[in-house]
């Protein structure tokens, strides 16, 4: 009839993709396949097989395995290749070398206390720092690996660098000399550098003393006047005992003799009304005068554990001579009274150091409130004795270098606290 249309049924809109190939198509397909194999270089047989698979649809769920066992293959190569690299001899050197800097930046807030965490979070945000692909930090084995060779190989660092700060002091280097040994080239010296290795100078001093470790260096090479405001009365008398001579009587008249010195070296928040500003202090360690005979033996911070804890018990040593009685002003290195081991042992100097920076930045919030950073900064500029062991370099020339980018976000970022 005239202007009626049928409607076809689905079964007329073409091949059905549920059937099986004809034999006819099965060859045609085979000829394309051949042609296929021989312009890219893929088996025949594969392609064959795949045509033998039946329906299109049948190809398509093929196709798809494939693939996804193509990617998965893929994927646990990447991280045999991650895995690979991360055990590599070359990968933890280059990742040493970033650590050292970030324990050698002027600006770290401490280098035990939280700074495992605190690195493994910079880490995470600023991987082109460390040039680390992000699967290594994506993949939860591979990071927790990570994570252990970073508590490694800082507590490595932190080592080597007590070790090249004794031996700077013992061989009288300058701030300068002693600068460029710690950086060996891994980072550009800058001049805020020069005061907080002079910061670690004193309290290494300080720390060597209160342990009375005097193997690398005798006492009387590592105590001078200008660590007198700096320390305890506990340790006055301890070097007073040890060199007969009398610690505060040598102060008022080395600050009678330089008084320009007495400027330079005066440290309000060591000052006996803060003692919460002395470096190593601690206002809850007390001290009963037990300051031993022996000279500890210098210890590496290898086994530096990174949480520090402050009350540990340790066998008290029985000695036959009677210890003089010191006040409870808390150095940390003396027995408390109640029979508890001295809060800062020989193995516990980064420990110490934090603790100093700790009570840098509370005199500094107290004196300066919202500038206290500005304020701390300019606490342990004043206070160190920068001219203590003077130096041959040319002072302008470093102060004309300019640091890598990476070496600025480590100074400007790793801070916490």
């Amino acid at each position: 009839m005239a202007g009626v249309h049928r409607r076809r049924a689905d079964s007329d809109d073409g091949y059905d993709m549920t059937q099986s190939l004809s034999p006819s198509q099965t060859k045609r397909l085979k000829v394309y396949a051949n042609q296929v194999a021989e312009e890219t270089g893929c088996p025949q047989e594969v392609l064959h097989k795949f045509i033998d698979t039946g329906s299109i649809f049948h190809m398509l769920i093929d196709l798809k395995a494939a693939l996804f066992k193509r990617n998965e293959d893929q994927e646990k190569a990447a991280l045999l290749e991650l895995k690979e690299l991360i055990d590599s001899k070359d990968f933890k050197s280059a990742l040493q070398s970033r650590l050292t800097a970030c324990l050698l930046s002027p600006n770290i807030t401490a280098y035990v206390t939280d700074t495992h965490s605190n690195i493994m979070e910079f880490i995470k945000n600023h991987r082109e720092v460390f040039k680390l692909p992000a699967a290594l930090i994506q993949d939860v084995e591979l990071s927790a690996q990570l994570s252990k060779i970073v508590s490694e190989l800082l507590s490595s660092i932190r080592g080597n660098l007590k070790a090249k700060l004794v031996a700077s002091i013992s061989k009288r280097m300058s701030v300068m000399d002693t600068a460029k040994s710690l950086a060996h080239g891994i980072i550009e010296v800058e001049a805020c550098h020069w005061n907080r290795y002079a910061f670690l100078w004193r309290c290494l001093r300080i720390f060597l003393i209160g342990v009375g470790d005097y193997k690398a260096i005798p006492l009387e090479d590592l105590y001078s006047s200008s660590l007198i405001p700096s320390l305890h009365r506990d340790l006055h008398i301890k070097i007073a005992l040890a060199l007969n001579c009398d610690v505060g009587m040598e102060a008022d008249e080395n600050n009678e003799q330089h008084p320009a010195d007495d400027a330079e070296d005066n440290m309000d928040y060591l000052d006996d009304q803060h003692p919460e500003g002395e470096i190593g202090a601690s206002n809850n360690a007390g001290g009963n005068g037990d300051f031993g005979e022996g000279e500890g033996e210098h210890v590496t911070d290898n086994q530096e554990e990174d949480e520090f804890c402050e009350n540990h018990d340790e066998e008290k040593e029985e000695t036959d001579q009677q210890e003089p009685d010191v006040d409870d002003g808390g150095s940390g290195f003396s027995k408390s009274k109640n029979g508890k081991g001295p809060k800062f042992t020989s193995a516990k100097f980064w420990n110490f150091v934090d603790c100093s920076l700790e009570a840098i930045r509370k005199a500094a919030r107290e004196e300066a409130g919202a500038e206290y950073k500005r304020s701390a900064r300019g606490i342990y500029e004043t206070a160190m004795d920068l001219a203590e062991f003077p130096g041959s370099m040319v002072v302008p020339n470093l102060l004309k270098t300019t640091s890598p980018q990476w070496q600025t976000m480590i100074q400007d970022s790793l801070l916490w606290g």
